[in-house]
């Protein structure tokens, strides 16, 4: 027992010689570690993981070291300690797929943000082809703690690209939003609705946007609702043609859509852009078929009725008129009645009906 150190000494320069069984130099560290010597457990494990051939025999060592080198040190001067670990186990192996996120991954773990950010940016610039889902995660991760921003949208893009899945656009979103560029995160949402098919897109989109900002994506999304049957978009796609003033595709969206769909929607913007797009004849002719089915639409009535002044159809235009006088006395006497009644404010909803 009186020469334990000089037994321990021996025992940890055998461990030297690369021939030395694995079991003794797992026996030299447990001795250091149940002994409290972690300087020189911290010494050993660093020399065992820079000489091991394999990254698991590497990780373990590196392990080792690090859990005595946390309990050697004040929490002062840890993070310190730890950091130096790192940067001689990172100095030690070939930075792929497997050491990238192992380091970047203990460089969180004892907080060292900058660090981390600053070793994923390198390992990106020079390595980039090895950076797996996992490794762009925890680089990220990094470099948003450390507020490198700019650097996470970078990346994110990259991951998105690579690896084709809308949850790296969204984190790309997501990082613009957070640096305030907007315009950029609509730019994003459009490549997401195109790309993705995903209806979180498309509300965004619908709810971010306006003709003035986004008119191509809007006509785009109204369209596409519209072809898959959702009607109540229709009048939304006649002012993408207005505010576009593509009165002529406008008239020709809307009577080829009619053909395919009998609908009274569709039926009055065809009337509205043949009007627009001085195809009067055309135009009066869905009129009257319109009228003939819905009855009067005032709107409409006196349009067709300056259209047929113009085209010098005078009578047609008369009795167009007297229809339409008719009708607005008929109004008259309805809302006097409802007056009457005391419902005259439910008017709005009886002509609302009556343009179902």
């Amino acid at each position: 027992l009186k020469y334990k150190d000089e037994a321990q000494n021996f025992l940890i320069n055998l461990t030297k010689y690369p021939e030395i069984d694995q079991d003794l130099k797992d026996n030299a560290l447990s001795i250091l570690l149940n002994h409290k010597e972690y300087d020189k457990a911290i010494s050993l494990a660093t020399k065992l993981f820079q000489n091991a051939k394999d990254n698991i025999t590497k990780e373990n060592y590196f392990n080792i070291a690090l859990y005595a080198t946390a309990l050697a040190h004040s929490k002062d001067n840890n993070k310190t300690a730890l950091n130096e670990l790192i940067n001689i186990y990172k100095y030690s192996v070939i930075l792929d797929t497997h050491n990238i996120p192992f380091i970047l991954d203990n460089l969180l773990k004892i907080g060292d943000t900058k660090g981390a950010s600053s070793f994923a940016q390198e390992s990106f610039d020079i390595y980039s082809e090895r950076f797996d889902e996992n490794c762009t995660n925890l680089a990220i991760k990094g470099m948003i703690y450390n507020q490198d921003l700019a650097s996470a949208l970078t990346l994110a893009l990259f991951a998105e690209d690579k690896f084709n899945s809308n949850k790296w656009l969204d984190k790309a979103i997501e990082l613009s939003v957070w640096q305030g560029k907007m315009k950029y995160a609509i730019e994003l949402n459009i490549k997401g609705y195109r790309k993705y098919k995903n209806i979180k897109y498309e509300k965004y989109l619908l709810d971010k946007t306006t003709l003035n900002n986004g008119y191509k994506i809007l006509g785009e999304i109204y369209k596409e609702k519209v072809k898959n049957g959702d009607y109540s978009f229709i009048d939304k796609v006649a002012e993408y043609f207005d505010y576009t003033a593509k009165t002529s595709q406008g008239e020709e969206y809307f009577v080829k859509l009619l053909k395919k769909h009998k609908s009274r929607k569709i039926l009055k913007q065809a009337i509205s852009f043949s009007y627009k797009n001085n195809s009067y004849k055309k135009g009066l002719k869905l009129y009257y078929k319109y009228k003939s089915k819905y009855g009067i639409d005032k709107n409409l009535q006196q349009s067709s009725i300056n259209k047929l002044m113009a085209l010098k159809k005078f009578h047609k235009a008369y009795i167009l008129t007297q229809e339409l006088e008719t009708k607005e006395k008929h109004d008259k006497k309805l809302i006097a009645l409802m007056k009457k009644l005391k419902i005259e404010d439910k008017f709005h909803i009886y002509t609302k009906l009556m343009n179902l």
